[in-house]
């Protein structure tokens, strides 16, 4: 059970459009524009054993990305970065989002450190959470969705 499970199960039992929201933080420069897209994302490094395969899109312009990850090293997830940024797999991104990179190894505040240097990497506008990653808090995000991005909060609405 727990707080993450009763709120997914919520979530499926409500009646259509699914919503969701969650607090965001800007990373660089912060901005008072909106920011929409379809969401798409989840886990860096499984997402990135796709890049180059009829089971990734090819084109995410136009999308508001989410990552998070659980036992990949700091190096290892700049390296997965680099190859969306090579892929050219960031081209047309309205944003990205990082959540919580957890179990990464030794390094002290590696989490944030982590966050940091892929904000710095990253082409677009680009936020960071505390609200999902592998581990609770983990609030449920629709791949698909319609998702804007408002001050300080990602707001997403999947109308079936």
């Amino acid at each position: 059970g727990g707080a993450d499970v009763v709120e997914l199960m919520d979530l499926l039992s409500a009646k259509r459009p699914w919503r969701g929201e969650f607090e965001v933080a800007p990373l660089g420069e912060p901005a008072d524009i909106e920011y929409q897209g379809v969401l798409f994302g989840g886990c860096l490094s499984v997402l990135s054993n796709l890049v180059g395969t009829p089971n990734l899109p090819s084109d995410l312009s136009g999308h508001v990305l989410f990552f998070e990850d659980t036992g990949e090293s700091a190096p290892r997830l700049l390296r997965y970065w680099r190859q969306w940024l090579d892929s050219d797999l960031l081209k047309g991104v309205s944003a990205v989002v990082f959540g919580r990179f957890t179990d990464m190894g030794s390094i002290a505040e590696a989490d944030s450190w982590v966050v940091t240097e892929l904000a710095a990497r990253t082409p677009c506008p680009v936020f960071s959470s505390r609200d999902f990653g592998h581990v609770t808090p983990n609030v449920p995000l629709a791949i698909g969705a319609q998702a804007e991005i408002k001050g300080d909060r990602l707001l997403w609405n999947l109308g079936l």
